[in-house]
């Protein structure tokens, strides 16, 4: 046989997938390649056409995927898996039950896989519990990297008007209020004891009030420093939400991984991005909600306009840009479908096909220190493999609907099969896997 990779592997126990277009982003695949070999939950090799004939089918799963497209799972960065079915007023996420929020977000977690998000980055208070479950097989869902909840100046991200601050503490779904620098260590130190693998916080206002402006910048310079050095002496990485210049650079100069949404961003900043390796979530989808309750086109609006622009220019001239949603509640946000709208809406800011899925794969996996098995088509890559009907490279509306991700492999395990394209379909449909013995 003719397997691409370092080692010859037994064809006997694995799955090849065969007939499909490849789409991929990482230029990994061999350009004779006839199907891909999954073997122990990873990418194990490739085979040409003419080791195909000589397949012994009696040993081997295979999957004819004629007319369906093959790519690696989606990577979704930044999202919160609130368990919040309607996502205003914010007074709305305080008084939920947990227990109904937490299976609320069981079933959202599901839906993203479902959708071909194989792997995501959660900022809220069930992601840690969720993931837990995953990774002890008992509930299906993505490979979850938890952030707990993020750290927000008084007044800030972290405030609901008219409610004490204990309740909010308590019930609020991705915030934490917290000040001071001392403070501000030994919340990242709890948040790391709870399961956190990245740490969040807000450089800049989101909103929550009329005392907390987009523009405000709400940490000293001082605060940020320490929270990315408490978070990096830790080995954890740094993700910020910033809405406005000042707070973009003060951010960048405290050393964060990773910011989020970055309106506005001007020429500066795109040099201190670029030189200091910080990646960007534009979050278009979320912007386009949030700043413009018009529904005017993008063209017409100046603040998305400059946006969708600068996501086009700083890409082009090698800003490091990965996928982010901003995905949090099922009403204005349905799960795994707006995450596919923010591939599609990457395509509307200038991003050619195999580009803007490149941002949705590779740069997520690179910007998780995981390139090499996450996002990729890679031989030794984990087997996270989506099969698609049409060709997303040559047609984005397939993007409109989730029901065109017809297949899910993750880590070898098919979770979803809607075509029987497997002998061995899952025997689960739902977040919830059947017990045995039972």
């Amino acid at each position: 046989m003719n397997w691409e990779g370092e080692k010859e592997v037994n064809p006997s126990q694995g799955v090849l997938i065969y007939g499909c277009t490849f789409l991929d982003p990482s230029n990994s695949v061999p350009g004779e390649s006839a199907g891909i070999l999954v073997k122990d939950g990873k990418i194990a090799g490739y085979v040409d056409h003419d080791s195909m004939k000589n397949l012994d089918k009696d040993q081997i799963q295979l999957i004819n995927a004629s007319g369906l497209s093959l790519l690696p799972g989606f990577i979704d960065c930044h999202l919160h898996l609130t368990g919040l079915s309607q996502g205003l007023p914010p007074s709305s996420w305080l008084i939920r039950d947990v227990g109904e929020l937490l299976i609320r977000a069981v079933r959202q977690a599901w839906e993203l896989l479902m959708a071909g998000f194989t792997t995501v980055v959660d900022n809220s208070h069930n992601g840690s519990i969720i993931n837990s479950m995953i990774r002890r097989k008992e509930i299906v869902g993505p490979r979850i990297i938890p952030c707990g909840k993020g750290l927000a100046a008084t007044g800030g991200a972290g405030h609901v008007p008219y409610f004490p601050e204990r309740l909010i503490r308590q019930r609020h779904p991705w915030a934490i209020t917290c000040d001071g620098v001392d403070k501000l260590r030994l919340e990242v130190r709890k948040l790391r004891r709870d399961g956190s693998d990245w740490i969040k916080f807000w450089t800049s206002g989101a909103g929550m009030s009329d005392r907390d402006q987009w523009t405000d910048v709400h940490y000293s310079q001082e605060e940020m420093n320490a929270i990315v050095a408490e978070a990096h002496r830790y080995g954890l990485k740094v993700m910020t939400h910033c809405t406005c210049n000042p707070a973009a650079k003060m951010a960048v100069t405290a050393g964060v991984d990773c910011i989020i949404h970055g309106e506005g961003l001007d020429k500066e900043l795109k040099g201190l991005l670029s030189g200091n390796d910080v990646v960007w979530l534009p979050t278009l989808g979320i912007l386009r909600m949030l700043r413009n309750p018009l529904g005017l086109p993008v063209r017409e609006n100046p603040i998305l306009s400059k946006h969708f622009d600068n996501v086009r220019d700083y890409y082009a001239e090698g800003v490091r840009i990965a996928l982010g949603s901003d995905t949090f509640a099922d009403d204005m946000t349905p799960f795994g479908r707006h995450g596919l709208r923010e591939i599609k809406e990457l395509m509307n800011a200038g991003l050619d096909s195999m580009a803007a899925l490149r941002v949705a794969t590779v740069e997520g996996g690179r910007l998780l220190g995981q390139e090499q098995s996450l996002g990729s088509l890679k031989v030794g890559a984990a087997a996270d493999v989506l099969l698609v009907q049409g060709r997303l490279d040559l047609d984005p509306s397939v993007l409109d609907d989730a029901a065109k991700v017809v297949f899910v492999m993750r880590e070898g395990e098919i979770v979803k099969d809607f075509l029987r394209l497997s002998n061995h379909p899952p025997k689960d449909f739902g977040p919830f896997r059947q017990l045995t013995g039972v």
